[in-house]
């Protein structure tokens, strides 16, 4: 969600640190992948827990799989919530770049694949954001404390992590020099779409136009 508002409002967000965020959100989470299939593509299950029975549920949202439905949900739908998308990059780029530190686990494989992270860090890098990805690795950096095991979020203390990097990014912060005003406005080209979102009266607002 921290990455999701750094692209859609980069003026109110000078930095962000994060643990194991979704980058390419999942389709299941999105409300309709029950039409498809209510098992597989579920939010989440009880199956592993029980030996004959299946436990699967699911949020359910206006988007819907049809394609002749006004809510059908449409890759421009997809790309607007996707971190990871290139134009999208691109168009942060020449904005307000926030500070970005990310935690991950190597073995992240069922939720988050750390290739797809690593990925983004190096498309920000090389768009002059200054982003740091910590990668936890393997057994040797679970400590029980700050990082509890390699599954996705790590168990991980935010108390700590905020006392680890909150500090150093605030210095950071403070010692870079004062920028001159800054826009309140950003737009995406997303396929046939273009999403606009502005600041008004301390509300963020959404203009969507078909191009």
């Amino acid at each position: 969600m921290a990455l999701l508002c750094a692209k859609i409002a980069p003026w109110l967000i000078d930095g962000v640190i994060e643990n194991s965020a979704y980058i390419q959100i999942p389709l299941r989470l999105f409300g309709f992948l029950k039409e498809l299939d209510y098992i597989t593509q579920a939010e989440f299950s009880l199956h592993s827990w029980y030996q004959h029975l299946v436990i699967s549920g699911s949020t359910k949202t206006h988007f819907t799989s049809n394609q002749y439905s006004k809510n059908h949900f449409k890759n421009a739908y997809h790309r607007i919530r996707n971190i990871l998308d290139d134009e999208h990059l691109h168009t942060q780029a020449l904005h307000k770049k926030p500070l970005i530190v990310s935690y991950h686990s190597a073995q992240d494989f069922d939720f988050m694949p750390p290739s797809v992270k690593i990925e983004l860090f190096e498309k920000l890098e090389n768009l002059g954001f200054k982003a740091k990805l910590i990668m936890i690795e393997d057994e040797s950096e679970v400590d029980g404390k700050f990082i509890k095991n390699l599954n996705h979020g790590m168990g991980m203390s935010l108390k700590i992590l905020a006392q680890k990097e909150l500090g150093l990014m605030l210095r950071q912060l403070h010692e870079k020099p004062n920028s001159a005003k800054i826009k309140q406005e950003i737009s995406f080209q997303s396929d046939e779409l273009s999403y606009t979102f502005t600041q008004e009266n301390n509300a963020l607002k959404l203009s969507i136009q078909r191009t």
